[in-house]
């Protein structure tokens, strides 16, 4: 019996959309999103129940670190169809599993304040808790998880790192993350926005690379030919650290690439599950994600669904 991705897929998306049905059209700050933000957080809502169930019979506390948390919604401002229609963000998609696979503590922070007032009032409407939410940038952030004990079997934490651009999370605040030895990272690199700031860098006329030595914390970007050639290095430097990674493409609808989830862990377990995600999502393209999210949202019947 052949695999189907199309159900597969409609299984992910549509309890995503009933999940903020409350909170809809309360009137608060949304972050913009486009069809290819869902791939992400399919992505972490896929991981999240199998991160648990690894961690429980290991760890005694574990941790959800969400330092770009955003508003807790993105809405699509520019698709022809969903225009208007909203989708959870990373936070309200972890706290979506806090029945069956709880953190013992969520941080959340971003650095605008009005994200993290609307982010506030969907929490409290949707599960009637105080999560504390902090108005911090990256850098500040950090001290958040960095007190855990990464000692084996005490404690364990997921970070979803999902910054607007590359400049915002330089490697130094990336390697005080990774030098935590029980740290899971999801993190989204914006491929396209590297590609296209490469040549500009590479101009001496125009002196711009300050931004692509930062994200690296090297210069090695000068030896780089494309977006890619740059993420093949970020990825080598995170496995440095001792790191399984495995990375999810994500296009645009019928374009190029637009950004890349590398998933990082030390664990060979959590490797295998960020393995398995992986393999199923690169069978996922963003043209399926929209007819599914269209279904999903109750707009339109997708075509294959006649058949």
């Amino acid at each position: 019996m052949s695999f189907d991705i199309n159900g597969w897929i409609k299984g992910k998306i549509t309890p995503l959309f009933e999940e903020i049905k409350p909170i809809k059209n309360d009137g608060c700050i949304t972050s913009p999103g486009n069809m290819w933000s869902l791939k992400k957080e399919v992505a972490l809502h896929l991981y999240i129940p199998s991160y648990y169930n690894i961690i429980k019979n290991h760890f005694k506390n574990w941790y959800y670190f969400d330092p770009f948390c955003g508003s807790g919604l993105f809405e699509f401002t520019k698709h022809s169809i969903l225009k208007g229609e909203k989708f959870p963000g990373s936070p309200i998609i972890a706290l979506a599993h806090k029945e069956k696979y709880p953190f013992h503590q969520y941080f959340l922070s971003d650095k605008s304040k009005n994200n993290t007032n609307a982010l506030n009032s969907r929490i409290k409407k949707l599960y009637n808790l105080d999560i504390g939410i902090e108005t911090f940038d990256f850098t500040s952030s950090i001290k958040s998880v960095e007190h855990i004990d990464d000692r084996t079997g005490y404690d364990s934490c997921l970070a979803v790192i999902d910054p607007v651009g590359y400049a915002v999370i330089p490697w130094t605040d990336m390697e005080r993350l990774l030098k935590i030895k029980t740290c899971d990272l999801f993190i989204v690199v914006m491929t396209n926005d590297l590609h296209r700031n490469l040549s500009a860098a590479l101009n001496p006329e125009q002196n711009d690379d300050k931004g692509l030595t930062n994200f690296l914390g090297n210069d090695s970007w000068k030896n780089c030919e494309t977006g890619d050639d740059i993420v093949k290095k970020y990825r080598q430097q995170i496995s440095n650290f001792g790191r399984y990674t495995e990375i999810i493409n994500v296009n645009r609808i019928g374009e190029n690439k637009i950004y890349d989830i590398i998933l990082s862990t030390r664990s060979l377990g959590g490797m295998n599950v960020m393995k398995g995600i992986s393999e199923k999502l690169q069978q996922v393209t963003t043209e399926k994600i929209q007819s599914q999210a269209i279904s999903g949202s109750g707009k339109i019947k997708p075509l294959d669904e006649y058949c």
